[in-house]
């Protein structure tokens, strides 16, 4: 596994830091929503009501951001045993 030396940190276009207030911003956005779908999906599921109007969208608005998650962790640099890595080959392997 490559670690990248703080030179090389940025040499990584498009990778964001892991320390980043995007990625922050990014974290309680994703936490909102999983606790939105904590408490909605139990219900559905045991009432088995159907998410109408306004709840449609924002579920369905949560679905997408949940699978753009999956492309922006792909893109977030980590910490390993205290050096930043942010080689998009480490990253992700990291992932995976």
């Amino acid at each position: 596994m490559i670690v990248a030396a703080h030179s090389e940190v940025n040499k990584a276009w498009g990778v964001l830091q892991p320390d980043h207030n995007y990625k922050a911003m990014w974290d309680m956005l994703c936490l909102f929503s999983i606790l939105y779908q904590s408490i909605f999906v139990p219900y559905r599921l045991c009432f088995n009501e159907d998410a109408t109007g306004g709840f449609s969208i924002l579920e369905t608005i949560i679905d997408i951001l949940f699978i753009m998650d999956i492309l922006f962790c792909f893109n977030v640099g980590f910490y390993k045993k205290g050096y930043l890595v942010m080689a998009r080959k480490d990253i992700a392997l990291n992932y995976f």
